[in-house]
């Protein structure tokens, strides 16, 4: 399930045709969150693109990079040198996470894969390993009424179905799954139309509205 090894060459190249630069700001929007010196937490970054803009917020991070797909894991450790981050890649996937306490979780089109039961604990062992008021950095594709955005998303799910074998085949709404595990939306950007969403969450005191089943 889920598996991306052999999209893993052509992916950037993929996500820039259909969408141009979206995506890339989307997940980069609320990097002004991230604090100098902050444990940060990826988690299905992919090709690690997104790392050198980690980097360029010129600020001391120590980063653990978490990814499923040993293909998508090599081009990450290709990307650099980085001179302001300090970085621990491992492969696997979120059963892999080092048993650390974290600053910022970061997620960009990662929690779209997994179907609900499987969604609900995925969210619970991530926002265990996050700090007390620590920051949940959240991007994915958001449903949204429009007709041409719903024949789209329908695509991308037949398309990474048939090449990576992906688990789920619906777009669910991550947000109640997140706010439901305790969490609070502290900010929020829509992009592409509204298609994609990036959000802030912090972890609070509330107690978990959900439990799996």
């Amino acid at each position: 399930m889920n598996n991306f090894d052999i999209i893993a060459p052509i992916y950037d190249f993929l996500a820039k045709l259909v969408f141009g630069k979206a995506l890339i700001h989307s997940q980069t929007y609320f990097l002004s969150q991230v604090k100098a010196g902050s444990q940060i937490l990826i988690i299905g970054g992919g090709t690690g693109k997104v790392l050198d803009y980690f980097n360029s917020l010129s600020s001391p991070l120590s980063i653990v990079y978490v990814e499923k797909s040993a293909r998508m894991l090599d081009l990450a450790k290709k990307r650099g040198p980085f001179v302001n981050m300090e970085i621990r890649y491992v492969h696997g996937d979120e059963r892999s996470v080092p048993p650390d306490k974290y600053d910022v979780i970061f997620t960009a089109f990662f929690l779209d894969v997994f179907i609900e039961k499987h969604l609900v604990g995925v969210i619970r062992l991530l926002n265990g390993s996050l700090k007390k008021n620590g920051k949940w950095l959240v991007t994915d594709f958001v449903n949204t009424p429009i007709f041409w955005q719903k024949w789209l998303v329908r695509l991308m799910y037949w398309f990474f179905k048939t090449t990576t074998n992906l688990e789920s085949n619906t777009l669910l709404d991550f947000d109640i799954f997140l706010i439901h595990s305790g969490l609070k939306r502290i900010s929020y950007k829509g992009f592409y139309f509204n298609m994609m969403q990036s959000a802030v969450y912090e972890k609070t005191d509330r107690i978990a509205l959900f439990e799996e089943s």
